[in-house]
């Protein structure tokens, strides 16, 4: 089912979306995090714009 909205560039305008809402208001970062070690989604979020390796976060599961 996915696969038939890969290549549209769909997640591509919603990233950007999200940029264009947060310099409205007024932030100076966006973080995205990811559990994927899929190479390719890795490249894609850098091809978006986003730095690998910038931030460490830690996560507590409850």
């Amino acid at each position: 089912m996915l696969a038939e909205y890969r290549g549209k560039g769909l997640a591509t305008a919603c990233l950007k979306y999200a940029g264009e809402l947060a310099v409205k208001a007024g932030c100076y970062n966006i973080a995205l995090m990811t559990s994927s070690k899929n190479e390719s989604t890795l490249k894609f979020y850098e091809n978006a714009g986003y730095k690998r390796g910038e931030k460490t976060a830690f996560i507590r599961w409850l």
